[in-house]
């Protein structure tokens, strides 16, 4: 192309108010760009001609990592748009109906899928959005088969927080380790119980277990190792629950 010549510009595939609405979310100008199938710098131009302010570097990257943190996707973020909605559904393994289809594209922590739009989403959450509509602010995805990468629609549903952990605790998918076989545990089970029904004073009993004065009034007045001090608090005689010192 000759020098100075004007370029022609492909199509863009959203509208600069959907641009701009993108931006306000969260999304970078190279994310805009790329989902609207045109050049950074005109995304840049299009966003200045609407008198939107654009970002320095330190700003966009805390407006990106809050982004990727919110609960439902953007109001025009380009779920519709055929070319991505193809390129979604290309990285799902589609089976029958009731079994699950997992997600075949990156992984995050936990066997999660996921994908960059605008911002990276759970794949399920976007498998949601495609087949349900938005997701409502507050709002989990659940699944009701408990295959973190399943996309399949009909083996997810909506609910709270305290929804998703109801059923994960009834479903017995949460180990909670406790005492001794915690990874940070410093004591045993057994010193603990020694502690606990001990009569000396705090500053002792820190000393000869190597743990600090606090961890050992904590013990004593039930705010860890609630196992322990359920099992030992009713055996012991009323006085011998305050330890000299008084904690």
């Amino acid at each position: 192309m000759a020098y100075g010549k004007a370029q022609v510009l492909p199509r863009a595939h959203l509208t600069e108010a959907q641009m701009v609405d993108m931006y306000e979310h969260g999304a970078s100008t190279a994310m805009i760009a790329r989902a609207a199938g045109i050049g950074h710098c005109t995304v840049t131009r299009y966003l200045r001609d609407n008198g939107v302010r654009i970002r320095d570097r330190k700003e966009a990257a805390r407006v990106s990592y809050d982004a990727g943190r919110v609960v439902a996707p953007p109001p025009h973020i380009p779920l519709t748009h055929e070319d991505l909605v193809a390129r979604f559904w290309s990285k799902v393994q589609r089976s029958s109906e009731d079994e699950c289809w997992p997600w075949t594209g990156c992984l995050a922590h936990g066997g999660y899928g996921y994908m960059r739009l605008c911002g990276q989403w759970r794949a399920h959450r976007i498998a949601w959005v495609l087949s349900y509509g938005p997701i409502p602010s507050g709002m989990c995805v659940c699944h009701h088969c408990d295959s973190p990468p399943c996309c399949n629609p009909r083996h997810l549903f909506l609910g709270t927080d305290a929804d998703n952990n109801r059923d994960m605790m009834k479903k017995g998918r949460k180990v909670v380790l406790y005492g001794e076989k915690h990874p940070a545990a410093k004591l045993t089970n057994e010193q603990a119980r020694s502690i606990f029904a001990s009569r000396e004073r705090s500053t002792v009993l820190a000393s000869r277990y190597a743990v600090s004065v606090s961890t050992v009034q904590c013990i004593r007045q039930g705010k860890t190792w609630h196992h322990i001090h359920n099992t030992l608090a009713e055996a012991l005689p009323a006085a011998q629950k305050e330890s000299p010192d008084g904690n």
